[in-house]
């Protein structure tokens, strides 16, 4: 669950408001690009196979529930 964000300047004015979709977006790209290459274990030097990829991505990514 992601909340908005509001960034203030030095001077306590509103300087941006991030809205919860907008954070939400951010983090499953991120997210996105971090697992792009995610290995099974700390020492391994093979690449998940691709329908445990798909499987863990179908089950963490499809997240349409509000923020």
């Amino acid at each position: 669950m992601f909340h908005e964000v509001r960034v203030f300047s030095p001077e306590g004015k509103l300087k941006k408001l991030i809205s919860c979709q907008e954070l939400k977006k951010k983090h499953w790209k991120k997210f996105e690009e971090m697992s792009h290459d995610l290995t099974i274990g700390r020492f391994s030097r093979g690449r998940i196979p691709g329908y445990v990829k798909q499987s863990l991505d179908n089950i963490f990514l499809n997240h349409d529930d509000d923020c």
